[in-house]
């Protein structure tokens, strides 16, 4: 079973995930955060 065995911020709403598999992977939240439009979410600076 693929599971995950390493995740790091790297800045700018992308996480660096590696697999145990050996696998990584950069995902990209910008367009994710961005686009969602509960108010906790909108003000990034409470975080």
């Amino acid at each position: 079973m693929l599971h995950v065995t390493d995740a790091k911020y790297i800045g700018d709403y992308k996480i660096s995930v590696e697999f145990n598999d050996g696998c990584r992977f950069v995902a990209e939240f910008e367009s994710v955060v961005k686009s969602d439009h509960r108010p906790i979410v909108q003000n990034l600076s409470l975080f």
